[in-house]
């Protein structure tokens, strides 16, 4: 393939061309180039232009059927059962994620944070203390939980509580209800209830109970206890 050109120059010169004109004795008249030129460019015909389109049409050809690749000539089709006697491959045990391509910038449960599960919102499901901080007072949770604390403002008292928190359909309605396990003591426990956005008093449901024996007449029996007689 022959090598191109790329030297060519413009016509440099001031203001416009400028031409003389002379008469031919036929009548015709014929007209020379009179301008002053700061430099003459180079002609470009249709020799130039056969040239360009002979190269190109070369380069095609070499495209689909190239005698070189990398440098090195090709002589002849590789057999099918040629080995390449200077190349060692070992496959590795593990790839990086930077070997696969189209993985997703970042993935729905992104930092642990799925949207849902199963089809169902986080709203769905019972949270536990475990896993953030959660207001026992309010009574428009926006979801289920188990958890176990103390000192919680509203409470019947102080002490450790396992508490249960069931909320309404539409959690920002209230009408949800808390049960509250006691820890220690009588191991009693309460119940609340909201009528709306607000909660109600607790109600105690329970407290210790056992056995034992009463002499009528003589066993006192204590207020506030509930007694069931049996023989």
């Amino acid at each position: 393939m022959a090598t191109l050109r790329t030297d060519y120059k413009d016509d440099i010169y001031q203001g416009n061309r400028k031409y003389i004109q002379t008469k031919n004795e036929d009548g015709t008249v014929s007209f020379s180039d009179a301008t002053q030129y700061e430099q003459e460019g180079d002609y470009f015909g249709a020799i130039q232009i056969n040239e360009i389109n002979q190269a190109v049409n070369e380069a095609q050809d070499k495209a689909g059927n190239p005698p070189m690749v990398n440098g090195h000539t090709v002589e002849s089709d590789v057999p099918a059962n040629a080995k390449f006697t200077d190349t060692v491959y070992t496959h590795p045990a593990t790839h990086p994620a930077s070997m696969i391509t189209g993985l997703p910038s970042s993935l729905p449960a992104n930092g642990g944070n799925a949207d849902s599960i199963g089809g169902h919102p986080p709203s769905h499901f019972v949270q536990s203390s475990w896993y953030g901080t959660i207001d026992f007072t309010s009574a428009t949770y926006p979801s289920p939980y188990m958890a176990v604390s103390q000192n919680i403002p509203g409470f019947p008292d102080t002490d450790w509580f396992h508490v249960i928190y069931i909320p309404h359909t539409d959690p920002s309605a209230g009408y949800g209800a808390q049960i509250a396990i006691r820890f220690h003591g009588d191991s009693s426990f309460y119940i609340r209830t909201s009528g709306g956005t607000g909660w109600g008093p607790w109600r105690k449901m329970s407290s210790d109970y056992g056995t034992a024996d009463l002499t009528a007449g003589v066993s006192a029996l204590a207020s506030g206890s509930l007694y069931f007689v049996y023989e």
